[in-house]
């Protein structure tokens, strides 16, 4: 599903959603390419999933072989995966755990 930008406080909040209804907590993962609007954008979704009590993971990502691998390893616990400027190029559908959700953002993409 895309989200338009009226919609992204839709895609926040059903992470918000994921990890507190889940037992224990829900973690969520951020995918961060080495980009400066991406490490811009961690920044500001990392406060805001603080501000939350929300824990995540933060991981730099340099190609698909490191998204790849980060998706195909994912711990119990995760419970979304949130993409920064790196996944918009393909489909990762038979990378993603039944129980986890990925949100891409991607400024790459057209």
């Amino acid at each position: 599903m895309i989200l338009t930008i009226d919609q992204w406080s839709l895609g926040y909040e059903q992470i918000l959603r994921d990890c507190r209804t889940s037992t224990p907590i829900g973690t969520v993962l951020l995918l961060v390419s080495p980009a400066t609007d991406s490490l811009c954008a961690a920044k500001i979704i990392t406060h805001m999933l603080r501000s939350d009590e929300i824990p995540y993971t933060l991981t730099q990502c340099y190609n698909y072989h490191q998204l790849d691998y980060q998706l195909e390893h994912l711990e119990e616990s995760i419970k979304s995966v949130i993409c920064l400027n790196c996944g918009g190029g393909r489909s990762l559908l038979d990378k993603i755990p039944e129980d986890s959700k990925v949100f891409i953002l991607d400024s790459h993409r057209p």
